[in-house]
Order: C-alpha cells, then sequence, then structure tokens
C-alpha cells in the first residue's frame, strides 16, 4: 500500500481488502463524525489484519464500543488520544479534573491489551 489517503471506495469489502495490503493503517484523521463511520469503523478494527493506529474520530468512533478493541488480541493496535479522547474512551466526562488522567492511563492499557502514546 503506497497511499497515504486512498481513494474512496464504496463497498466495505474492497475497502478492507485494500488495507489488508498495507503494512499498517491510520484510522481517525479528517474522518469525521457520524453513526456510520462509527459502525464501520469498528467493524474495521474487527476485521483488519494489519497493524493499527486509531487517532483523532478513529478514536472516538470506538470510545462507545471500546470492547471492540478486544477482538484485536494478538494483532498491533495504537491509540493516540489526547485528554478528552482518553477520558471519552473511559467514559468519562471531558469536564472532570485532568490529574485523573494519569493514574486512569496506567489501568486503561491492561483492559484492552492496546499500545497508547
Amino acid at each position: 500500500c503506497q497511499e497515504a489517503m486512498p481513494a474512496p471506495v464504496a463497498r466495505f469489502e474492497i475497502l478492507l481488502e485494500n488495507m489488508n495490503q498495507c503494512n499498517g493503517v491510520l484510522i481517525g484523521p479528517g474522518l469525521g463524525r457520524s453513526r456510520k463511520t462509527d459502525v464501520r469503523t469498528c467493524h474495521l478494527v474487527e476485521q483488519l489484519q494489519t497493524p493499527l493506529v486509531l487517532d483523532a474520530d478513529g478514536i472516538n468512533a470506538v470510545a462507545e464500543h471500546i470492547d471492540v478493541l478486544d477482538t484485536r488480541r494478538g494483532r498491533l493496535r495504537i491509540l493516540t488520544p489526547h485528554g478528552g479522547e482518553f477520558l471519552r474512551l473511559r467514559k468519562g466526562q471531558a469536564s472532570r479534573a485532568p490529574w485523573i488522567v494519569r493514574p486512569l492511563l496506567w489501568r486503561l492499557p491492561v483492559s484492552t491489551a492496546a499500545c497508547w502514546c
């Protein structure tokens, strides 16, 4: 896979096939937010065989379905949340004090087996 941003693909199966030919996949920046996008992103997270980085709206898409990361056990996944995204992943409130993020950061990777940057 040589494209940083491949052309839009109408069929999910074709998108999945193309992404599985890549050395790694980044999902998130510029993705946008909609229910359809969130569902499609969760399906990609489940079915992609390549190493996966979730950032920005990719993180937001799985925040309500964090258990989807469990389907990737044994496959590399890296999440790069800022404080607000991290709290959404923990089903927290964005208004919660920022000092609570550090203690949560140590527990979340254990429960999801994900790497955090």
